[in-house]
C-alpha cells in the first residue's frame, strides 16, 4: 500500500463564527434572513478553500493560544460557488445566486444583539443613552445599524441594557455607526 499525503504542510485558515440575523426590508418590520448556515466557516489565507464546522467539530480541535489544531476527516471545498465565501468577498452577483434568503413578515422589533465585545446590532431603537467611563452620551439610534462602542461604555435604551466591556474591546474613544447593505435585495 502506498501512502500519499494530501498536503505537505499544515494550512492556516481564518475561522469565523457565522451569525445570521434578520435584515430589515427598508424601515418596515419585515426582513430577509439567510438560512441553512453552518456554525463556523474556516477560509484559507489565499481564499481558495474553505471548510464549514459545527460546534461539535470545533470542540474536537486542540486549542493553542489563539490557534486551533484540527485533524479533519472531511474534504475542503473550493471557494468558487459558496454563499458564505461570496458574502465574505462581497461578490453581490454570487450572493444572489448561491445564498438561500427567506422573507420574514413582522419580525423586526426593538432589540440589541451583541456581535463582539465592542460591536452591537441595533434594531428599531430611536435613542441610545451611553455611559462611557462616567461621561454621559446621548446618541441617535437607528432602525438597523451596527454600533462599535469603545471599552468601558454601557448602552441603555428604553428596553435594553448592554454592560461595558473591559477586555477584548475597541480601545478608541470614538463611537462608530455602520449602516449595512442588504445584499439579498440588490439585483
Amino acid at each position: 500500500m502506498l501512502n500519499i499525503p494530501l498536503a505537505y504542510k499544515m494550512s492556516k485558515f481564518d475561522l469565523y463564527k457565522v451569525t445570521s440575523l434578520p435584515f430589515p426590508h427598508n424601515s418596515s418590520t419585515h426582513a430577509t434572513q439567510l438560512i441553512n448556515t453552518p456554525q463556523y466557516i474556516a477560509i484559507t489565507k489565499n481564499k481558495q478553500y474553505y471548510i464549514t464546522l459545527s460546534d461539535q467539530e470545533l470542540e474536537k480541535c486542540t486549542k493553542y493560544d489563539d490557534n486551533f489544531h484540527c485533524q479533519f476527516t472531511k474534504s475542503f471545498s473550493t471557494s468558487k460557488n459558496s454563499c458564505l465565501v461570496s458574502i465574505y468577498n462581497n461578490q453581490k452577483e454570487k450572493v444572489i445566486r448561491f445564498c438561500d434568503f427567506r422573507f420574514l413578515h413582522d419580525v423586526i422589533k426593538p432589540k440589541i444583539v451583541a456581535l463582539t465585545q465592542s460591536s452591537v446590532v441595533i434594531y428599531k431603537t430611536p435613542q441610545l443613552n451611553m455611559d462611557c467611563n462616567g461621561k454621559q452620551v446621548i446618541k441617535q439610534g437607528c432602525d438597523f445599524c451596527i454600533i462599535q462602542i469603545p471599552c468601558r461604555c454601557s448602552i441603555l435604551t428604553t428596553n435594553f441594557y448592554i454592560q461595558p466591556s473591559f477586555t477584548n474591546c475597541k480601545t478608541s474613544h470614538n463611537i462608530t455607526t455602520i449602516y449595512p447593505i442588504n445584499l439579498a435585495l440588490l439585483q
